[in-house]
């Protein structure tokens, strides 16, 4: 299998470098709400459960 470089834009770049916060902020809001780790496919697929969670609360 051959790879070839990929050029990446430096808005490609900027988001790479905040992935981690992000993923840390998903991170951090999943274990606030006590929500299962689920394989997400869409961003929809995260907020459903997320809501889930908080309604769960009130």
């Amino acid at each position: 299998m051959k790879y070839e470089l990929i050029n990446h834009t430096e808005f490609d770049e900027a988001l790479l470098k905040e992935r981690s916060l992000i993923e840390t902020v998903f991170e951090q809001l999943n274990n606030l709400s006590k929500i299962e780790h689920t394989r997400h496919h869409s961003m929809s697929d995260f907020i459903v459960p997320l809501l889930e969670g908080v309604g769960a609360y009130f």
